[in-house]
C-alpha cells in the first residue's frame, strides 16, 4: 500500500503540488514493525498509509507550517493526534501542503508551489488543509489528517469533492488549545464512529432536516444543489426540510469569529510581530489578523465575546432540540482561481479582509458543533459542491449516520478524477500579491 501511495504521488504530484514532504524509508521502518508476530495489529488504522496535514510535528520529519521561519525544523517527537494514530496502526507517509500559519483557504506558501483542485487545476484546493485534501480526492491516499478553526477542512472538502469532519471540541487529542473552546459538557463517546457511518450507510437514517443560508448569497446552482440534498436526506423521513429563521444573530456570530481568532493570533504570533527580520517573512494576511487585537481592541472585548459564545451554544442546543440535521452550503461558490490569494469581491459582496467570503463556515464553527461538509453535486463546468450538515454537540455519531445515508442517497458517481484543467471563465476578483493584500488590509 505505501507502494501504491508513492507511485500515485509521482504520477499525479507535479500537478497538484499536494504532498511537498514524505518519508516513505520512515513508513516502511514502521510498517515493517507490524510484520512480526510479537506486534499484532494495533487498531482499525492497521497498516493504513496516512497522510499529515503540514500543521502536526511528525518525529524525524521536516515541519514547517508552511512558513519560511520554520523552514528547516525538524521536531524530536510528534503531536498528540499522530502519537494516537500510530498507536492505532496508522502508517505515515507524508505531510500535505498549508497556507502559512493555517491562515486562509487558499494553500499557498512561500516555500512550495500553490495546491490545486484535480477538478479543475487552474482552480484552488482550499485550505488550510488543501493539500489533504486535494491528495485524497486524487486518490494519492485513503486517509488524509486536517484540521478546522475557520472552515480549514470544510471548505477544501468542498472544492475537492472530499468529505471534511470537524468533530467536536474536545473530541481528537491535541497539543495546547485554540483559547476560545470554554470546556463545553463532557462527551459520552457512545458508539464508535465506525459504526455509526456503518448503520447509516447500511439502514438509512431517520432525521428531522433544517435548512440556512446564514444570511449570505450563493451562487444559485450551488444553492440549488444544496438545498435539492437537504431535500433527499429529510424525504427518508417521509419530512419537508424546514427554513431556519432562529433567534441567533448571524451577524454578531461573525462578531464572535472575529474577536476570538484575532486573540489567538495574537497569543501565538505577537512575539514573531516583535522581530524584524521574521515579521518580514510572514505574509501580510497573518500580520493582520495578528495584529487586529490591538489594533481594534479586541482584548477589551474578549469577555463579552466569551460570555456571548456561552450564550450562543445554548440557543443553538435549543435549536436542535427541534431537529436532527441542519444543512448549510459549505461555501458561497465553488472553486476560485489559484492565482489569486483570496476572493475580496463574491456575486456582489465585498469583503473587507481575506476571511469574508469564508463566513458561512467560520459562523458554525462558533455554534461549537460537530460539522461535516460532503459532495452534493457539481456545476455544469464539473467543478464539485459541498454541503455542510451540523449536528447538535456531542451528536458526532449521529452526524456519520445522517452523512453516510445522504451519500448512498445521491449516488453520486465514485472513483478518482484525473488531473484536468478546465475550460469555463473564472473571474476571481482578489488581490494577485502580496502587496495587493497588504494595501486590502490597510497595512
Amino acid at each position: 500500500m505505501i507502494d501504491v501511495v508513492e507511485e500515485r504521488l509521482s504520477q499525479t504530484d507535479a500537478l497538484l503540488h499536494t504532498t511537498p514532504i514524505t518519508c516513505f524509508n520512515r513508513a516502511r521502518a514502521h510498517a515493517s514493525r507490524f510484520q512480526v508476530p510479537e506486534n499484532p495489529p494495533q487498531g482499525f488504522l492497521y497498516g493504513l498509509p496516512v497522510l499529515i496535514k503540514d500543521a502536526e510535528a511528525v518525529e524525524g520529519v521536516r515541519f514547517t507550517e508552511g512558513s519560511l521561519i520554520y523552514a528547516s525544523r525538524i521536531p524530536e517527537k510528534s503531536s498528540a493526534l499522530v502519537t494516537q494514530l500510530e498507536a492505532r496502526g496508522a502508517i505515515v507517509v507524508g505531510k500535505t501542503n498549508v497556507p502559512e500559519f493555517c491562515a486562509g483557504s487558499q494553500s499557498f506558501n512561500s516555500l512550495f508551489p500553490t495546491t490545486v483542485s484535480p477538478w479543475d487545476t487552474r482552480t484552488t484546493a482550499g485550505g488550510s488543509s488543501g493539500g489533504s485534501c486535494s491528495a485524497v480526492a486524487a486518490c494519492q491516499g485513503w486517509l488524509a489528517t486536517g484540521s478546522d478553526l475557520g472552515g480549514s477542512l470544510r471548505t477544501p472538502a468542498a472544492f475537492c469533492g472530499v468529505v471534511g469532519f470537524r468533530v467536536s471540541p474536545g473530541r481528537v487529542p491535541r497539543d495546547g488549545s485554540h483559547g476560545w473552546d470554554f470546556a463545553p459538557p463532557a462527551l459520552n463517546p457512545g458508539e464508535t464512529f465506525e459504526a455509526a457511518a456503518i448503520a447509516g450507510n447500511e439502514q438509512g437514517a431517520t432525521v428531522r432536516v433544517g435548512f440556512s443560508t446564514l444570511g449570505y448569497k450563493y451562487n444559485p446552482a450551488v444553492e440549488e444543489l444544496c438545498r435539492k440534498a437537504a431535500d433527499l436526506l429529510a424525504s427518508g423521513a417521509g419530512a419537508k426540510v424546514q427554513d431556519i429563521s432562529s433567534d441567533i444573530d448571524f451577524g454578531k456570530a461573525e462578531d464572535l469569529f472575529l474577536i476570538l481568532r484575532g486573540n489567538t493570533f495574537e497569543q501565538k504570533y505577537a512575539a514573531f510581530l516583535q522581530d524584524t527580520n521574521k515579521k518580514q517573512l510572514m505574509k501580510p494576511e497573518v500580520i493582520w489578523n495578528a495584529s487586529i487585537a490591538s489594533t481594534l481592541g479586541l482584548a477589551k472585548k474578549t469577555h463579552e465575546a466569551e460570555s456571548n459564545l456561552r450564550k450562543q451554544f445554548e440557543q443553538v442546543q435549543e435549536l436542535f432540540r427541534s431537529m436532527d440535521i441542519l444543512c448549510v452550503p459549505a461555501t458561497l461558490d465553488a472553486a476560485f482561481d489559484a492565482e489569486v490569494r483570496y476572493p475580496a469581491e463574491q456575486l456582489g459582496q465585498t469583503f473587507s479582509n481575506y476571511l469574508g467570503w469564508m463566513m458561512p463556515a467560520c459562523i458554525v464553527t462558533t455554534f461549537l458543533c460537530p460539522a461535516l461538509v460532503m459532495p452534493c453535486g457539481f456545476l455544469e463546468d464539473g467543478r464539485p459542491v459541498g454541503l455542510q450538515l451540523v449536528a447538535a454537540y456531542g451528536e458526532d455519531a449521529a452526524l456519520l449516520r445522517a452523512a453516510a445515508a445522504l451519500e448512498k442517497l445521491l449516488g453520486l458517481p465514485q472513483g478518482c478524477p484525473e488531473p484536468r484543467r478546465g475550460t469555463v471563465e473564472l473571474n476571481t476578483k482578489g488581490p494577485w500579491s502580496a502587496e495587493d493584500a497588504a494595501r486590502h488590509h490597510g497595512l
